[in-house]
């Protein structure tokens, strides 16, 4: 079944399997820790470069988090695409707050590689109405990355959790 729930861009576990997956930890009555990752300006990216190369971003993305998820420890934290630019990394390894760490950085470091020339020189993008003036201008891609401790026996449902998880995205946004 989790096999089946694939998210198609990314080819990781979907939503019915993070769902299943974190009921499963709750269930278990066992401390987790969970990254809730988002690429901010993303939706510009979208609107300005198209869907086709947005999701080329998504890929790439998802590629990388699995990537620096098997590095991470021996026992490889669960990785699942919500869907659009959100991704999720569930872990009970400590090793789970440094792929966050690392993340952000690398992400930044391969990001340019997505935008034209001359989005990389001026250093945003701009997103044009149709009489050729500036609708609006943002930043490039970055991640921003909200870390949930989640102690044992502190939830029993994953809709609990979703509100420290709500509240622990709009942090990270104003962090970024």
């Amino acid at each position: 079944r989790r096999e089946r729930d694939r998210n198609p861009v990314t080819n990781l576990p979907g939503n019915e399997a993070i769902e299943d997956h974190v009921s499963e930890l709750l269930s278990q009555n066992t401390s987790f820790s969970l990254l809730y990752i988002d690429v901010e300006n993303f939706r510009t990216y979208a609107d300005v470069y198209g869907y086709r190369r947005a999701e080329d971003v998504v890929q790439h993305t998802g590629k990388q988090i699995l990537q620096y998820c098997r590095e991470a420890s021996e026992i490889p934290p669960f990785l699942g695409h919500l869907g659009g630019d959100d991704f999720i990394v569930v872990g009970q390894d400590a090793a789970l707050k440094n792929i966050g760490l690392e993340l952000v950085p690398a992400f930044a470091e391969q990001v340019e590689s997505f935008y034209t020339e001359g989005d990389r020189s001026r250093g945003s993008t701009q997103l044009m109405d149709e009489d050729g003036s500036v609708r609006r201008e943002a930043q490039f891609m970055s991640l921003s990355i909200a870390v949930v401790e989640v102690p044992a026996g502190k939830f029993s449902t994953t809709e609990e959790l979703a509100a420290d998880v709500t509240r622990a995205k709009v942090a990270a946004r104003k962090n970024t």
